[in-house]
């Protein structure tokens, strides 16, 4: 009843050795050797259980997700009851999930990034610009598209000022070919046109 087995084995053996015909000691000798057989099977099944766990446990710190959700399932396979395979596993089908939308953003964050730099190349600046945004709304904390932005901003800035400097000088061509005009200095005038033409 302590379930030490293999005392009461040896006791129940010295009781058959009194009285051999016992069948009493004989039927608790055999049953005893059951529960030691389902013991030892047991604890063959405890020392593999162990073995497989501890195999998926170091595959899963290397990473190695497939691997490892394989030998996971294998141990559930020893042990169906058992929760931590089926927690690891759950784990496993998380992180590969999170691989998958991770490769699946940096592919679309490329193909983004390669429109954008095609458009930059082109000098569709107001396009590209949007792109790179838009790259920077896939993963906020890349650089390479804030640095193209700015880049834009810039070169945008200084076609606007030279456009402005343009306008101005344009302008005041202009009005003085117009002055010119209504003075009737029309040589003066025209050459005035002419070169707010040429710009």
């Amino acid at each position: 009843d302590a379930k030490t087995y293999e005392e009461a084995k040896t006791n129940y053996q010295q009781a058959l050795n009194l009285k051999p015909a016992e069948k009493y000691p004989q039927d608790r000798i055999a049953r005893i050797d059951v529960l030691l057989a389902d013991i030892a099977k047991q604890k063959a099944l405890d020392d593999q259980y162990s073995s497989v766990i501890a195999g998926a446990d170091q595959l899963l710190a290397a990473k190695e997700y497939d691997n490892a959700k394989t030998k996971y399932t294998e141990a559930l396979g020893l042990k169906p009851a058992e929760t931590y395979p089926k927690t690891k596993i759950a784990e496993i089908d998380a992180a590969l999930q999170a691989i998958a939308q991770q490769k699946s953003q940096d592919e679309q964050y490329q193909g983004v990034i390669a429109a954008a730099d095609q458009l930059f190349g082109e000098k569709s600046y107001d396009q590209a610009k949007a792109k790179y945004q838009s790259a920077l709304t896939l993963k906020p904390a890349e650089e390479y598209p804030k640095t193209r932005i700015a880049e834009i901003d810039r070169i945008v800035a200084e076609a606007l000022a030279q456009q402005k400097a343009l306008d101005d000088q344009y302008n005041t061509l202009i009005a003085g070919a117009d002055k010119l005009f209504d003075a009737k200095t029309y040589e003066e005038a025209k050459t005035n046109y002419q070169q707010a033409l040429n710009l």
